[in-house]
């Protein structure tokens, strides 16, 4: 028994729908990259689920790598055009 009243069931309930919910928005990558597979397959393994998150994880750094060089080379040109006063 995980709970003494049907109020603390229902809170617990909420707060597990709460963390289900955040948990799902920050890996929203991996959830659109296995529903992709399940709508082409139909079935995955566990090894092919598995293969389907890493693919998702790896293109996810992939990205935010690619975005924060580009950040860096910005950040690199506009001090290049620095010009202090003098």
């Amino acid at each position: 028994m995980i709970t003494s009243s049907p109020a603390a069931a229902a809170a617990l309930v909420d707060a597990c729908r709460v963390e289900a919910a955040t948990l799902l928005r920050g890996n929203a990558h991996i959830v659109r990259s296995l529903a992709t597979e399940l709508l082409i397959r139909r079935t995955l393994t566990g090894i092919e689920i598995d293969e389907v998150i890493a693919r998702a994880v790896a293109a996810n750094a992939a990205e935010a790598e690619r975005k924060r060089r580009t950040d860096w080379a910005r950040i690199c040109a506009s001090a290049a055009t620095f010009k202090p006063e003098r």
